[in-house]
């Protein structure tokens, strides 16, 4: 299947279209929408899913609207705006380091936010429980500029950065069994409740608040995508090309 390319009357503007990509995206959006439905159908109380799409779409259902509305529709919306940004920060550390195991697991970013929230909740409990999502990305983003300190050497490499990388995690991750076992019982269950993830009792309010960020963080990420495509052939034909493979590493590794 051959790409085409589409070009605006003046041509300024290009566009390639693969049909075998594009393929491939309708596939995963069907499929999504697909889980979204069941995700909304499935629970305690079965629903039959074309009413779910016609509760949604065509006309409110009393009976349904508590549970749909209130209950089940949050939790799905948050799980999927979670998962698309857990799977792009995934895809940039792969693309920095082209390697496909890469992860901010893996480079110790998720480490920091996790030393971070654990300390929170061990020292200051829950009298600022609003502050908990703040604190955590504090720590991911200290583990980050560490991370770029340790790992540079007149530049940053892929493998360099990596390794630094596995070298915080465990640190990292040691810290955190250290004060889960020394925390009291109330605080450990908490931190435990955090580290496991759960959107359970997610509401609205959850939805609004990372929506923006999300929305915000995607848009910055596709800014320079097609650098960043490039930066995956090699750091010599990256700057070959003018690319500034520090500067764009920075920039990517900051988003994720």
């Amino acid at each position: 299947m051959h790409d085409y390319i589409l070009k605006t009357p003046n041509e300024k503007i290009a566009i390639a279209i693969s049909p075998k990509r594009s393929l491939k995206l309708a596939c995963l959006f069907v499929l999504t929408a697909l889980v979204f439905i069941g995700a909304l159908s499935i629970g305690s109380t079965l629903y039959n899913p074309i009413l779910v799409v016609s509760h949604l779409v065509f006309e409110d259902i009393p009976d349904m609207n508590f549970v749909i509305n209130h209950l089940r529709l949050p939790r799905v919306t948050l799980s999927l705006l979670v998962g698309g940004s857990l799977g792009t920060a995934g895809l940039i550390l792969q693309s920095m380091v082209r390697n496909p195991l890469a992860s901010p697991d893996t480079l110790g970013i998720t480490g920091g936010a996790k030393v971070a929230a654990v300390l929170f909740l061990t020292f200051l409990h829950l009298n600022n429980i609003h502050l908990l999502p703040l604190v955590a990305v504090g720590g991911a983003t200290l583990a980050f500029i560490l991370l770029y300190i340790f790992a540079w050497n007149k530049g940053i490499s892929p493998v360099r950065l990596i390794l630094v990388g596995i070298g915080f995690e465990a640190f990292f991750s040691a810290i955190v069994t250290m004060l889960i076992v020394l925390s009291p019982t109330y605080s450990t269950s908490e931190a435990y409740i955090w580290l496991t993830g759960s959107v359970y009792g997610a509401n609205w309010s959850h939805v609004t608040a990372l929506f923006p960020w999300f929305l915000v963080l995607m848009v910055l990420t596709h800014l320079k995508a097609g650098q960043l495509s490039v930066l995956e052939l090699g750091d010599d034909i990256a700057t070959g090309l003018g690319i500034s493979n520090n500067k764009l590493r920075f920039f990517y590794i900051f988003l994720a």
